[in-house]
């Protein structure tokens, strides 16, 4: 029997948007239907037009994002993998972080797993409710050895609004990278990583891009070297032992998702012409 969507009170969007916009549906099917081919992995007709999502949904992230080369942006399958690419990836032996004391646990466990395994060190901080005061409380917990600082945009807990660009003229002034979960605020609040000194972003496509479960990324800052979560199959370099030194392909190992990412692509769309203040109204930002 088939459900009736609007029998539905659906109200747990934080976790995934629902119901997804008409055209992201379609370029699923139609992903499906004629695109279903490794992208990258040959000159084929299919596999070129794979290619091409995988292209036009970077360029729709990097003009939300306001990221120069798309290329930087790398898909993961969750916000959850790219905080663990980003932490992972980028926090050595000995370092010591700064993230709040209300990250998701995407954030915590990373960082717990990584002071047992290799002695980094982590403050937390006790944000207050709106986060106001949370750029001082963030200079404070610098210290001499601190590589990275890590906040969320937007608390699913609290709802507050983090001041991440005040955060972020504080770390680039001090050298220090800046991780941003924009989990719940990716397609809803305005970023802008030059602007807001953001040097790597992990978001979502299924929540407020309005795309399909399983796809996500992470921007990275293009003068930043983060260690590969995965090593395997791209499709450049394939001559090599080691994994692709070139972006994106040092972070996409495997096959993608490429019917997912069509989808994200639409849903980048309607939201670029749909919302974030109407585009920040029509591009004038």
């Amino acid at each position: 029997m088939e459900r009736q969507a609007d029998s539905i009170i659906y109200l747990d969007h934080a976790a995934t948007s629902w119901p997804k916009p008409p055209e992201v549906i379609e370029a699923v099917r139609e992903a499906l239907l004629h695109d279903t081919a490794n992208p990258g992995r040959g000159s084929h007709r299919m596999a070129v037009r794979a290619s091409r999502i995988l292209f036009e949904a970077r360029k729709q992230l990097g003009q939300l994002f306001r990221i120069a080369n798309p290329n930087d942006i790398a898909f993961m399958l969750n916000t959850t993998m790219a905080l663990n690419v980003a932490i992972k990836g980028f926090v050595k032996p000995g370092d010591h972080v700064v993230a709040t004391a209300v990250e998701h646990n995407s954030v915590r466990r990373p960082l717990e797993y990584l002071k047992q395994s290799i002695g980094v060190r982590v403050s937390y901080i006790e944000p207050d409710a709106d986060g106001e005061q949370l750029a001082a409380q963030v200079e404070d917990a610098l210290r001499p050895d601190t590589s990275l600082v890590i906040v969320n945009h937007s608390s699913n807990l609290l709802g507050s609004i983090m001041p991440v660009e005040q955060i972020g003229a504080l770390t680039r002034k001090r050298g220090i990278a800046l991780l941003v979960d924009a989990a719940q605020s990716a397609g809803v609040l305005p970023i802008d990583v030059e602007a807001m000194g953001i040097d790597m972003l992990a978001f979502p496509g299924h929540k407020g891009l309005l795309g399909p479960q399983g796809t996500g990324g992470l921007y990275i800052r293009p003068d930043f070297e983060v260690a590969p979560l995965m090593h395997g199959g791209t499709g450049s370099q394939s001559e090599t032992p080691e994994q692709p030194s070139i972006r994106p392909d040092r972070y996409e190992a495997g096959t993608p998702n490429t019917p997912g990412l069509a989808g994200l692509a639409a849903g980048v769309r309607h939201v670029l012409h749909e919302s974030v203040e109407k585009f920040i109204i029509e591009n004038g930002r």
